[in-house]
């Protein structure tokens, strides 16, 4: 097995459970809402539900679709399944990473003034690294497969 394609899989492996570990975090993003007027907490909570939802459903999307792959590449050794394998896992993140985005703009005003202090400031910043990584880990991977056929 291509050493490139076998990182491919595991940092998908591992941005997904980083996105796993995300969804878990959100729920207990609270700030405190007490300091502000009732308007000002009902369009927190509107923009944050929508959020919430746009990046549950790429992230979850995301998860499934690396865990299948990334698993079907580590068990096979047939280097075009590797790379069609590769392929789905790219065109997922491609396809789900302006949904992930725009939820976490929409989060934004949860994330940073969290009781939970800069811990969910810190783990969005890893879970974009994580994304980035996993995107160009998919590309060197292919490029890689390509130059062996």
């Amino acid at each position: 097995m291509n050493r490139k394609t076998k990182i491919s899989a595991i940092s998908a492996l591992a941005t997904a459970g980083i996105l796993v570990g995300l969804m878990i975090m959100i729920p207990f993003l609270i700030s405190n809402t007490a300091e502000t007027n009732g308007l000002a907490v009902f369009f927190m909570f509107i923009v944050g539900a929508l959020g919430d939802i746009a990046v549950y459903a790429s992230a979850v999307s995301f998860t499934v679709v690396a865990l299948v792959f990334a698993i079907r590449i580590l068990t096979t050794a047939d280097t075009d399944k590797q790379r069609s394998y590769n392929k789905r896992i790219l065109i997922a993140a491609c396809v789900l990473l302006p949904f992930l985005a725009v939820g976490m703009i929409s989060n934004a005003g949860l994330i940073y003034p969290s009781k939970l202090g800069l811990f969910p400031l810190l783990y969005t910043i890893i879970v974009a690294v994580a994304y980035a990584a996993c995107l160009i880990a998919q590309i060197v991977s292919l490029a890689a497969l390509k130059h062996l056929k």
